[in-house]
């Protein structure tokens, strides 16, 4: 548990750090190049983080089962799964990137070189990174975790450090794109050493085990990937992803304000999330002993956490935000506080579906994805109508999607959470509540 805490609290203090460092250096228009570059980039992250959720999951049972013939067999699935994605990076986003940025930056002839260079070497860092993905799964799904953890947490620093001194020397977006390469290659490798010592060589047994044949079959599987892959993406979409009409369709400077608010609270949301991580041991084992008791206290913890990170981080970010920037000289400006309210909300409600799927997630339930998918759809469709209408941007793209989520998708959402617990929506409303003087009293304590 510690690892996992001190690379997630290195992940956050790494990506705060960054963002003032980046705008210190950067000018206006590279920094909306830099926030599309991470947009697209964080496009591909959520297709990997669905294969490494589902996969990790598969081969687990197969090692927990002692089967080495079947953990081989789910790791070659995985590596499979990851070649697909590393071919649709090359094939696919690099050339769309490029033609989008090439079509952003027509005009601006030196940004634009600069820029399809750093692109190139943005994205051989990802696809490199994704090519050694396979090893993530063995080592996750082996209880190598510790050792997964502290290699991110010298890579997060690593790439900081190295994106210290690109800056510093002036290289700019190269610059920043060349120490995300360096630092991907020093943790991929460090992995692959790790990865090696991983052997299970027994035949299968069943040890108490419960494997369901289904939930193991490759079909099953196959189609759970890719109803979760769908979520991810949807709910990356409805803000993050949509950031690239705002580049389009609204001033630069009103889309560099909002970019630097999405990066905010992107960065405010992965905080959000850390009791996701460091407690999901103790939210599987009360579902494992059929605790719904203590369950309930997880998932409401997790909601209180999320909710008082978020709500803090926009304090601190009204108050002290402009004083940063007008330190640093930034030619990029907060939203006003109106709209960066907006935002907490909006982010609010999607960290909050991520606590309430937690649950369905470790029963093999995946109901949620689709229904979830089709509203978001819809909310980004709207929020595109009303941009094109000449919308305000923060009406557009913040407060249309926020409405659906909220009246429609967060309700659907729980109520799916609910129904996986055998309960109905206010019999788990009820439940949540009675649980939260119990998990605030754990998150204290942290316990």
């Amino acid at each position: 548990m510690t690892a996992a805490l001190v690379f997630q609290l290195s992940s956050f203090l790494v990506s705060v750090a960054l963002v003032p460092l980046i705008l210190g250096f950067l000018s206006l228009a590279e920094f909306l190049v830099w926030v599309v570059f991470t947009t697209i980039g964080g496009l591909t992250l959520q297709l990997e983080a669905a294969i490494q959720v589902f996969m990790v999951r598969r081969a687990a049972r197969r090692a927990a089962d002692r089967d080495g013939i079947g953990f081989r067999a789910e790791v070659e699935k995985s590596r499979s799964a990851y070649r697909i994605l590393v071919g649709a990076i090359v094939l696919v986003v690099l050339p769309l990137g490029w033609l989008f940025l090439s079509d952003h930056l027509s005009g601006q002839q030196q940004l634009t070189q600069n820029a399809g260079l750093a692109w190139i070497v943005f994205v051989v860092a990802y696809a490199i990174n994704y090519s050694f993905g396979p090893n993530n799964v063995m080592l996750l799904s082996t209880a190598r975790t510790d050792s997964y953890y502290w290699l991110g947490t010298v890579s997060r620093i690593a790439y900081f450090l190295l994106a210290l001194f690109a800056l510093q020397g002036g290289f700019g977006l190269l610059g920043l794109a060349a120490a995300f390469l360096v630092a991907a290659i020093l943790n991929v490798l460090g992995l692959a050493r790790l990865a090696r010592n991983v052997r299970i060589d027994e035949p299968g047994q069943r040890n108490g085990i419960d494997v369901s044949p289904d939930a193991l079959s490759a079909a099953s599987g196959s189609v759970n990937l890719v109803r979760y892959t769908l979520f991810t993406l949807a709910g990356f979409l409805v803000y993050r992803g949509a950031f690239l009409l705002a580049v389009d369709l609204f001033p630069p400077a009103d889309a560099a304000a909002y970019g630097l608010a999405l990066q905010a609270y992107a960065i405010m949301a992965a905080a959000a999330s850390l009791s996701i991580h460091v407690k999901l041991h103790h939210l599987a084992v009360a579902i494992r002993d059929n605790d719904h008791r203590r369950e309930a206290e997880e998932v409401a913890g997790g909601l209180l956490f999320a909710f008082a990170t978020l709500a803090i981080g926009t304090v601190v970010l009204v108050i002290a935000g402009p004083w940063i920037l007008a330190l640093i000289g930034s030619e990029v400006r907060l939203p006003a506080t109106a709209v960066l309210g907006l935002l907490a909300a909006a982010f609010m409600i999607e960290v909050a579906v991520i606590m309430l799927i937690n649950p369905m997630l470790l029963r093999s339930d995946v109901s949620f994805a689709i229904p979830y998918v089709g509203i978001a759809m819809l909310a980004i469709a709207m929020a595109a109508v009303a941009a094109l209408a000449n919308a305000p941007l923060a009406a557009a793209m913040v407060a249309v999607p926020l409405l659906v989520q909220l009246l429609v998708n967060l309700p659907a959402i729980f109520w799916a959470g609910a129904k996986s617990r055998g309960l109905g929506a206010l019999a788990y409303l009820g439940a949540l509540a009675a649980a939260t003087p119990a998990a605030a009293d754990r998150l204290r304590r942290w316990n």
